[in-house]
């Protein structure tokens, strides 16, 4: 591995490998991997505390050092605002897809402030959000409230989040779900991908009171 490293790494800015740093989930198991810099090097937490560099080849494209296989990870930017990570472990494989959650961030805002109702012009959907034993619901309509208190307990049309970072939540029948704000910084919108139910990028607008 370190010779093709050796033969085949670029130089990219720190600027370029920045961006390329956030939250990663892949929307079918609902795996999250964190991307970021450090001592001015990409990584990828791979699990349980194990990190790897991300070495780059070319200006999407990845190889990660120090494992025994040879793994590429790269980079695509298929719609604004949505970009996927794909992590390949040799020719012939079906790459593993990560959709960007957002990047890492102290802020935690209140669940209050996802309240209220969206809607999808392209779906011709209505869903609309509240808290309810600390945890952020996605309802759709005719939902039923379930009438146990757990916080885990859907019902129908009742979908109980878990957050993934500032932002971005997720669920294992919706997949990701990523909050979009104004540039007032008020939550106007939000993104949902769901691969295994063949959503890619389907754009909620929040209808105003």
């Amino acid at each position: 591995m370190e010779s093709f490293i050796k033969a085949h790494a670029v130089t990219l800015s720190p600027a370029d490998l920045a961006k390329l740093a956030g939250f990663y989930v892949n929307t079918d198991n609902g795996m999250r991997r964190r991307v970021s810099i450090k001592e001015g090097k990409l990584v990828v937490d791979r699990g349980r505390g194990i990190e790897s560099e991300l070495v780059p080849i070319a200006a999407d494209r990845f190889v990660l050092r120090d494992i025994p296989v040879k793994a590429e990870i790269s980079f695509e930017e298929r719609y604004p605002q949505f970009r996927v990570m794909l992590l390949s472990s040799g020719a012939g494989t079906t790459p593993l897809a990560l959709v960007y959650a957002g990047p890492e961030s102290a802020d935690s805002p209140p669940l209050s402030e996802y309240n209220g109702t969206f809607q999808s012009d392209e779906a011709g959907a209505v869903v609309s959000f509240v808290v309810r034993n600390s945890k952020l619901v996605l309802r759709t309509r005719g939902f039923d409230e379930p009438k146990t208190s757990a916080a885990e307990d859907a019902g129908r049309g009742w979908y109980p989040l878990e957050s993934v970072c500032a932002d971005s939540f997720k669920n294992n029948w919706l997949g990701l779900l990523r909050f979009t704000r104004d540039s007032r910084k008020q939550i106007d919108g939000f993104f949902t991908s769901n691969f295994a139910g063949g959503v890619r990028h389907l754009q909620f607008h929040k209808l105003r009171p």
